[in-house]
């Protein structure tokens, strides 16, 4: 059982040291040395790496010697950053640097993210750390986890320029030895050239009236061609229109003629019937109902479908 705890106990530390440092960052200046004279610049690269987690928030706070190193500027060109929370800046008189930045989904996954770069001029012998006085690295986990688990620093050496060896003195030559030397003449200065200023003449007033008919006239013809377009619009629809009432109006009349020829035979044939019943002695009362019922019917198809033809006569006008 003692056996049992202890694996167990040793593989949750294997497990945790192995997570933590997959999911561990790092923020380091790139060079993190180097030997500069004074008033010569030189840039140094802030950079963060994050080979086992995604990483896309970015924030610090890098503090310089302001009495040996002054920042002549800092640059975002190469950067990892797509969306800068807080924009680079710097302040010479405080000695600081600070930025604070996000890369978009899906982040930044690798060993060196370049995130600004600092331009540094020497303004004094000695030593110039550059030092984190604020830092932090998230995670692209939805969480904003802070993964930095360690910071690098950086030293620069700044040395003054050793001063200008004088050149030494010119002997002067003896007299006996003393050649000629001709001393060229200076050519003469060329004439500076004479540049005229070219004024814009005013357009006159003729070009301007030209100017300004030819823009009416070019609205004007646009406008009548428009017209002319609509004119030709509305004259072919109502031509269609009118065709198309001719061919209801020609079939609307066959089809009351055939109605009419159809419902005049039906008449005749229901009239002959009616003559029949009529003609027939002893009708008795179902008979009687019957032949007035079939009368009635005929009157009153007879009306409904006369006036349904002249509506539609009527509609088609």
């Amino acid at each position: 059982m003692e056996k049992k705890v202890l694996v167990f106990i040793s593989f949750l530390f294997v497990f945790f040291t192995v997570w933590g440092a997959a999911e561990a960052a790092t923020l380091y200046f790139s060079p993190s040395s180097g030997s500069f004279n004074v008033s010569q610049t030189f840039q140094v690269g802030v950079f963060v790496s994050g080979e086992g987690q995604a990483v896309n928030g970015y924030s610090g706070v890098v503090s310089f010697p302001r009495d040996k190193l002054l920042v002549a500027s800092v640059a975002t060109a190469g950067s990892i950053v797509n969306y800068w929370v807080t924009e680079p800046s710097f302040s010479n008189s405080t000695g600081r640097v600070s930025f604070e930045g996000v890369t978009l989904n899906p982040g930044f996954q690798g060993s060196a993210g370049r995130i600004i770069t600092i331009t540094f001029k020497g303004s004094k012998g000695g030593i110039a750390p550059l030092e984190w006085q604020e830092s932090s690295v998230l995670a692209a986990d939805g969480f904003g986890t802070n993964v930095l688990r360690s910071v690098s620093g950086a030293q620069f050496s700044i040395a003054v320029a050793p001063p200008l060896t004088p050149a030494p003195p010119l002997k002067e030559p003896e007299e006996k030895e003393a050649e000629k030397i001709e001393i060229p003449k200076p050519e003469p200065e060329p004439a500076p050239l004479e540049v005229k200023e070219v004024k814009e003449e005013p357009l006159s007033p003729f070009v301007k009236f030209g100017t300004i008919a030819i823009s009416y006239l070019t609205i004007m013809s646009t406008l009548v061609v428009l017209s002319v377009v609509a004119i030709g619009i509305v004259f072919y629809a109502w031509y269609r229109i009118n065709i198309w009432r001719k061919r209801m109006r020609a079939e609307t009349k066959e089809v009351a003629q055939s109605v009419l020829s159809a419902f005049k035979a039906l008449r005749e044939e229901v009239a002959e019937q009616i003559e029949l019943l009529d003609g027939k002695p002893g009708l008795n009362r179902d008979e009687r109902r019957v032949r007035d019922k079939l009368k009635e019917a005929l009157s009153v198809s007879e009306e409904f479908i006369g006036k349904e033809i002249k509506d539609i006569e009527k509609s088609l006008e």
